[in-house]
């Protein structure tokens, strides 16, 4: 299933939508079906939050707790919005498989598990891509750009 976003809606798309998109775009209440955040999703969009600060790409709230909807009920965003390309883009390299790779996929970032010594791979369930070098990391996220 698929979440509008407001520059959707003001184009006319009719759906399934969030009620923050409906603040914005107050006539998509007559043709829409509303999302509202449950307290689990604004716990998620402050950890998306804290790694997008982390890595100095900060966007506005109601975007992130919109992404966090959309991430935590496994449904896609459709948006012409720019600041969702920072959720999007994200992507944590590391050797911790807690803190770098298990945390970050809690919250929609992309994760390289960074296996230096091939012992870490078969601890580690859900990395997007295991790699043995900081080399071999930038050029799999040079094929996702």
């Amino acid at each position: 299933m698929d979440i509008l976003d407001t520059n959707l809606l003001i184009e006319g798309k009719t759906g399934l939508t969030a009620i923050f998109n409906v603040m914005e775009y107050p006539p998509a209440t007559m043709k829409c079906r509303i999302l509202f955040p449950r307290k689990e999703d604004y716990l998620k969009a402050i950890e998306i939050m804290v790694k997008l600060r982390e890595m100095w790409k900060p966007s506005p709230a109601m975007d992130v707790i919109i992404a966090s909807m959309c991430i935590r009920r496994n449904l896609k965003l459709l948006t012409k919005n720019i600041h969702f390309l920072s959720i999007k883009e994200a992507v944590m390299i590391g050797d911790d498989i807690q803190l770098d790779i298990m945390l970050p996929k809690m919250v929609g970032i992309r994760a390289i598990l960074l296996d230096r010594k091939g012992n870490l791979a078969k601890k580690c369930e859900r990395p997007d891509s295991i790699v043995n070098n900081l080399n071999r990391a930038l050029e799999i996220i040079e094929t996702w750009l």
